[in-house]
């Protein structure tokens, strides 16, 4: 793997640059061109470019050099294009020891990639949760529920919800998607929603069950971050629950492994008992994960399969692997998976088997580093030339294996 240097390191690397006058290598998309660091600050580098050349503001640059007998790269984007030279920024870190075959370039702009990976489950057409909850094989011996009968389960709910003087409502997510602000709490998190709110039940319950008034808090922010367009709505509902002066109202996910499938409302009127207490939630709980468990042993999963593979962000691509990005919660991918990939072009699309060489926790993406090791020689000429373009192969002296920082 490439070695970043330290900051003393970078800046005594650049200064030698400018003192020998040494040529570098410019590479953007599939074209090249040469130039030497004239000046630097704390921020910038100057490049007077040798020959004609057609970058403009805010291209990204591999650059390539020798120094010390050592090949060395780093990566930097344009701020400004003068006739006397190009501004670029300082790049966050110069690597050497460089290992890789061929040079990592930014896909193409038609290049999208799709993800199948080994025994990873098939994927069910409904919203997935933050939480996984696999099927408990002995669920079917509950004393409160039998799971043979869906509709004897339902019934059995209902009675008990008017035992205990509460209006009852399963809604399943198989023909829509949530949309209210509970809905969209619940699925989430995959945890239950009691309302008024009521740390001291969450923490009798458990907090991995039951949400606390500041996951709620939390999980709100979260959602108006990502969708502004809601703030009114969920910020009136957050108003509602902070004044919340009914009986009580519980939302609990029907989760099946990551998937909430659909989920059970409870509202207590006037009549109802004023809270929910603990013995009522554990009840709701276990019908939830019997629930579940009957709907799969009674086939109700089958015609929800979803055929289409994990979709990924393409962050850059050689001749031999490539960096991919995919949302935080996707399911665990370890170092050494297999998985087949998709690169689907305007022209063609690619079958490439491929292996996870390394994963990388971002804030708020996962990514994989995948290295190609079954690509049919048409393909992969296609590949080359599409990366690389018809006067260059992609390889150099020794090739560079960059921890890329996914925000250049």
């Amino acid at each position: 793997m490439a070695v970043a240097m330290q900051r003393v390191q970078k800046e005594y690397v650049l200064r030698g640059l400018i003192d020998r006058q040494t040529l570098i290598d410019l590479h953007y998309g599939t074209r090249r061109c040469t130039g030497r660091i004239t000046e630097f600050t704390e921020y910038r580098l100057v490049i007077a470019i040798s020959g004609s050349h057609d970058l403009h503001e805010r291209e990204t640059i591999q650059a390539y050099f020798s120094s010390g007998g050592h090949v060395m790269t780093f990566r930097t984007r344009v701020r400004r294009v003068d006739p006397d030279g190009v501004l670029v920024d300082n790049p966050l870190a110069i690597y050497r020891r460089l290992q890789r075959e061929f040079e990592r370039v930014r896909p193409p702009e038609d290049f999208a990639a799709r993800l199948f990976f080994e025994g990873l489950p098939l994927g069910l057409d409904f919203p997935s949760s933050l939480r996984y909850v696999e099927p408990d094989a002995d669920i079917n011996l509950s004393a409160r529920f039998d799971p043979s009968s869906i509709a004897d389960l339902l019934k059995s709910f209902r009675d008990y919800a008017l035992s205990i003087k509460a209006e009852s409502k399963i809604v399943m997510f198989r023909a829509r998607r949530p949309s209210s602000f509970a809905e969209r709490i619940i699925t989430r998190s995959g945890r239950i929603l009691l309302l008024p709110m009521n740390d001291t039940i969450a923490h009798e319950v458990g907090v991995e069950h039951v949400l606390t008034e500041d996951d709620v808090h939390a999980l709100a922010m979260e959602q108006l971050h990502n969708e502004a367009t809601l703030m009114a709505d969920f910020a009136a509902e957050i108003e509602r629950i902070s004044s919340f002066e009914r009986g009580s109202e519980l939302y609990a996910p029907i989760l099946y492994r990551r998937y909430v499938v659909g989920y059970l409302a409870l509202v207590g009127g006037n009549q109802a008992r004023k809270y929910f207490d603990a013995e009522i939630i554990d009840h709701v709980r276990e019908f939830c994960s019997v629930l579940a468990y009957s709907l799969n042993e009674n086939g109700y999963f089958e015609g929800a399969v979803r055929p289409e593979p994990t979709q990924a962000e393409i962050f850059d691509i050689s001749a031999s692997g490539m960096l991919v990005a995919l949302p935080v919660d996707s399911p665990e991918i370890a170092a050494g998976a297999g998985v087949e990939v998709s690169v689907d072009t305007t022209i063609r699309t690619l079958r490439i088997g491929a292996r996870v060489v390394r994963t990388i926790a971002g804030s708020d993406r996962l990514f994989l580093a995948l290295r190609f090791i079954e690509l049919e020689s048409e393909d992969s000429s296609y590949l080359l030339k599409v990366l690389y373009g018809d006067q260059y192969d992609g390889t150099i002296e020794r090739q560079s294996d960059i921890e890329v920082n996914p925000e250049l």
